[in-house]
C-alpha cells in the first residue's frame, strides 16, 4: 500500500515559512511534521510504501497535492494542529471527503485512535463545505482518498502537552498508523522482511518491548541492560543470549550490529556523494558538500529502508545509507 504523509504549512505561497497555528511559543508545522513522521516509521512496519511530504518545509499546499496526484499513493493524510478562538477547545477530528462513507469510516478510526492514545476528547469524524464543495484543498483536490488530520489544539496548554516531547509525538503517529492499519487489514512484516530493523545473530540490542515473546512482562531490570541476539526464527522470535529467553524482533533496539562497525553513537563523516535516505521526499538527493567530510555527525539510531541500512545522525535529523559514513 502506498501512502503520502503530508505535513501541513511550513511553506507559504509566496515561498516564506508558515508556521500554522501558534501556542505556549510552539508552532504547528514544527510539531505536526515530528507526528507525521513517526506515522510514517509505524505505517513502514505493516510494509507500505510511505512518504513524508514537506517535512522541510519545502513544499506549498498545491505543490503537496500535485505531487500526491502524480504519485499514484492509495491514501493520502495531511497532518495539522488544530485552533480556536473558543478557550479550552479540546480534542481531535478528521475531516474527509463528503459522501464519501469509507472516508467517513476510516476519519472516524483515526480521531478515536488519537484521543484514546492521548487521553483527549473525540470529537470525531468531521466534513467542512464551502459552496456545496470540501472546503480544504487537501481534502478537496487530493485525487485519492485523502484524510485532514487535526490531532490536538495547539493554543490549549491540557492538549499541547500531549505532543510537544518525543514521547507524546510517537504516541500520536503511533495512534494515527494504528487505525489506517487496522482499518485496512494490514499485517507486521515479520524480522525477516522487515524494513525497520533487521536483527541478526551476534547483534547487541536493548529491549523497548513489555512481553517475552510467551506473553510474560519483562522486568525493569531486564530491558536497563544490553543483549546479545544468539539466533531470529523465521516467525520473528529472537533468542537473546544472556536471558536464554525469546522476544519478538519489532521490541527490540539495534545497539550495535554485528556487521558494521558503525553503531548508535559512533562519530562518522559523510562520503561524497552520499544521498539521503528515510522516508521524506529528500530521500535520494545528494546531501550538500557543507555536511561532508571532515564535518563529524554523531548516529542516534539504526535501520533498515527498503533493503538498504541506514543511520540518523542527530545533527542534521536525517538518514543516510551506513554505506556512504565513515567511521571516525
Amino acid at each position: 500500500m502506498k501512502i503520502a504523509i503530508s505535513i501541513g504549512h511550513g511553506k507559504s505561497k509566496t515561498g516564506g515559512y508558515d508556521s500554522g497555528a501558534v501556542g505556549g511559543g510552539y508552532h504547528e508545522f514544527n510539531l505536526a511534521k515530528e507526528i507525521g513522521k513517526y506515522a510514517g516509521e509505524a505505517l513502514a512496519v505493516y510494509g507500505c510504501d510511505v512518504d513524508i511530504i514537506n517535512y522541510n518545509a519545502d513544499a506549498y499546499l498545491t505543490d503537496r497535492i500535485n505531487y500526491i496526484n502524480k504519485g499514484g499513493y492509495d491514501l493520502a493524510l495531511e497532518v495539522h494542529l488544530n485552533s480556536s478562538t473558543s478557550s479550552g477547545s479540546t480534542g481531535s477530528e478528521v475531516y474527509y471527503k463528503h459522501g464519501n462513507k469509507n472516508g467517513n469510516t476510516l476519519a472516524s478510526a483515526i480521531s478515536k485512535s488519537i484521543a484514546s492514545n492521548l487521553s483527549t476528547k473525540n470529537r470525531g469524524a468531521k466534513i467542512k463545505l464551502s459552496g456545496g464543495v470540501d472546503y480544504f484543498g487537501f481534502v478537496r483536490c487530493v485525487n485519492c482518498q485523502s484524510l485532514l488530520i487535526e490531532t490536538v489544539f495547539i493554543n490549549t496548554a491540557s492538549d499541547r502537552k500531549k505532543v510537544v516531547t518525543v514521547a507524546g509525538q510517537k504516541k500520536c503517529g503511533q495512534a494515527i498508523a494504528s487505525a489506517v492499519a487496522n482499518f485496512y487489514g494490514l499485517k507486521k512484516l515479520s524480522a525477516t522482511s522487515s524494513d525497520v530493523e533487521k536483527i541478526g545473530a551476534g547483534d547487541t540490542v536493548k529491549i523497548t518491548g513489555k512481553s517475552y515473546a510467551t506473553g510474560q512482562t519483562i522486568p525493569a531490570w531486564v530491558k536497563l541492560r544490553n543483549h546479545t541476539v544468539k539466533s531470529v526464527t523465521v516467525s520473528g522470535k529472537v533468542l537473546l543470549k544472556e536471558i536464554n529467553s525469546y522476544v519478538w524482533a519489532d521490541d527490540l533496539q539495534l545497539v550495535k550490529s554485528a556487521k558494521n562497525g558503525i553503531v548508535v553513537g559512533s562519530a562518522v563523516t559523510i562520503k561524497s556523494g552520499s544521498v539521503y535516505g528515510g522516508l521524506t521526499t529528500a530521500r535520494g538527493k545528494i546531501i550538500p558538500k557543507e555536511q561532508l567530510a571532515p564535518k563529524k555527525h554523531t548516529v542516534s539510531k539504526i535501520q533498515t529502508n527498503n533493503g538498504v541500512r541506514e543511520a540518523l545522525l542527530s545533527e542534521i535529523s536525517s538518514w543516510v545509507a551506513l554505506s556512504g559514513l565513515t567511521e571516525v
